[in-house]
């Protein structure tokens, strides 16, 4: 809960937006209460293969400069997300699922994390990807559903799934060729939709085989 009495990390991206918007919540205090969570829920569903903690924080009290100045960017200003692995983040590790990846800091960033930067929203981490054939978790199921953790989030998009269903951010953001992002959403009980092939930016490719049919989508409560 915020001092406000406002369930911060329960809440949806539209009502947290306007809750920014008019400045009943910082960004700063919505980024420390998910930070919170995810420190005490993360390791027990696995989902996360990076917290970007120092870097949310900062981009969150920059959110707040920001709103408070009247330089509302639009409504995903000061909303946390997180991201499929899949998708690469300047200087911010970037493992596409490999355990050969686990040190790669991409020189530059998707376009579509560019985009999502550009609109103000707050990145807290990147989370897994089941690719079935790796494991660097040594786990045979690489996320956790966070409704009942013997069951899978469903894949590819495992990360972004049991991240949001289990109030871990906001949003996420998936990819999907085949199923990968709606077979999650459906499986934690959240919305996820595959968005039309070229809609979206896919710069720079994903490296796993089955990526060029991939395409991003949202995923949120």
């Amino acid at each position: 809960m915020g001092s406000n009495g406002i369930d911060l990390v329960n809440a949806t991206v539209t009502d947290m937006s306007e809750l920014l918007r008019t400045r009943k919540v910082s960004p700063v205090e919505l980024v420390e209460a998910t930070l919170e969570r995810i420190e005490s829920i993360a390791p027990k569903l696995n989902c996360f293969v990076t917290v970007t903690g120092d870097y949310a924080l900062e981009r969150a009290k920059e959110a707040e400069r920001e709103i408070g100045a009247g330089k509302y960017r639009g409504p995903m200003h000061g909303i946390t997300y997180t991201l499929k692995d899949g998708l690469d983040t300047k200087g911010i590790r970037s493992t596409h699922g490999n355990p050969q990846g686990v040190d790669l800091k991409p020189k530059v960033s998707s376009t579509l994390h560019t985009h999502l930067e550009e609109a103000g929203a707050i990145l807290v981490g990147k989370v897994n990807i089941d690719t079935t054939g790796f494991s660097h978790f040594d786990r045979p199921i690489e996320a956790f559903n966070p409704w009942d953790t013997k069951l899978s989030p469903g894949g590819s998009s495992s990360g972004p799934g049991s991240a949001t269903a289990a109030s871990l951010c906001l949003s996420s953001v998936g990819t999907d060729g085949g199923g990968s992002v709606r077979h999650p959403a459906a499986n934690c009980g959240i919305v996820g939709f595959r968005a039309t092939t070229g809609r979206i930016s896919r710069y720079p490719p994903d490296t796993y085989p089955t990526a060029s049919a991939g395409q991003a989508g949202p995923m949120t409560k």
